[in-house]
């Protein structure tokens, strides 16, 4: 079995992200929960420790990552999406009926994340090649169509969050 390895020396600004973090930034297009489980599995270390989950990163810190071949990724696919904002830390864009936003079984290439991550690597005005993580905000069932809100970065992703917890945006409704 082949195996990817990355190493990383921690930086300025990722110093005192969470090891999880770190990973969603530095590997954009692996899903939150693969790298959960390879973490879980000790397939990261952090100066050659294993690591957890929530770990504190320091600057000077070196993490370690081995992905097994045919570890789920996300693969960057084109599709003509309609971007109605986008700014240095938000995307929005309007989704369609019938595209799911993540991949369910038997879909790959053809959801909304592996649009936005295409938009964003080689359309985007804004944010071409710089390997940015969507961050879906809130999610519309595949059927639904309608206005989805994507931040660019952990910190719009958390304040945009705790908007929709409180319910500080408001979402509306109209038909045409």
């Amino acid at each position: 079995m082949s195996i990817e390895d990355y190493s990383y020396t921690v930086s300025q600004p990722l110093e005192g992200t969470r090891l999880l973090e770190f990973l969603a930034v530095k590997l954009p297009l692996y899903p939150i929960n693969t790298l959960k489980d390879l973490i879980e599995k000790g397939s990261i270390s952090v100066n050659t420790k294993r690591a957890s989950i929530g770990m504190p990163l320091k600057e000077g810190d070196e993490v370690t990552i081995s992905i097994p071949e045919g570890t789920r990724k996300y693969e960057p696919h084109f599709l003509p999406l309609e971007v109605l904002f986008e700014d240095g830390h938000v995307l929005v864009v309007n989704k369609p009926a019938g595209l799911a936003v993540i991949p369910e079984r038997g879909e790959r290439d053809a959801t909304f994340i592996n649009g936005l991550l295409y938009y964003l690597q080689n359309l985007s005005p804004i944010s071409k090649g710089k390997e940015l993580r969507p961050r879906l905000v809130h999610r519309l069932d595949k059927d639904t169509s309608g206005v989805l809100l994507v931040a660019k970065d952990p910190e719009t992703e958390r304040h945009l969050s705790r908007q929709f917890e409180t319910r500080t945006i408001e979402k509306n409704i109209s038909h045409w």
